[in-house]
């Protein structure tokens, strides 16, 4: 569990409930509990790992980063949920960095509840599985210009919100 109460370093392990940093076979939970937003990069070139990945809240908004060449890995899914009206959620993948997953679910209650963004070009964002756009979620990939984000998809895309423009691309 992402606690934050040091500071916003994935890799600092005084930020999570075990005070241990995750390994490849831990589900990592980011929600309303957290005291900072999460960044796996604070220092360039990290390579974070975990099991699954669940983005979840009903109050405060805690958002994940990825940046500055470094990377997340997971193995299984990950999860963004907004369960209650409010601020929305974002994973945002930055600066030539990479993250991998399973399969990417992306959900809220109002439009826009839960945005994954990957808006620069030189990201590397693969799902071995489904993408998953149900009702308040959202995914940008439009960066500046015409030359935005791209992903790498082996499984199917459904978008089961109410309109096209939850995919911006």
């Amino acid at each position: 569990l992402w606690r934050g109460t040091t500071s916003t370093d994935w890799f600092d392990c005084k930020n999570w409930d075990d005070v241990a940093v995750p390994v490849a076979a831990t589900n990592v939970r980011i929600d309303d509990i957290a005291s900072r937003n999460c960044v796996v990069g604070i220092t360039p070139g990290g390579s974070a790992v975990c099991a699954t990945l669940l983005m979840t809240n009903a109050g405060a908004a805690w958002n994940l980063t990825v940046q500055n060449t470094s990377s997340l890995a997971t193995s299984g899914t990950l999860t963004m949920e907004r369960t209650a009206a409010g601020t929305g959620i974002v994973l945002d993948v930055l600066g030539n960095s990479t993250l991998t997953a399973s399969d990417l679910l992306v959900r809220g209650i109002n439009p826009n509840d839960a945005t994954f963004r990957n808006t620069v070009p030189g990201n590397l964002v693969s799902f071995n599985g489904n993408v998953t756009l149900d009702p308040g979620g959202a995914m940008n990939l439009q960066g500046a210009g015409l030359n935005g984000g791209t992903i790498s998809l082996t499984g199917n895309y459904a978008n089961n919100t109410a309109s096209e423009a939850a995919l911006n691309e």
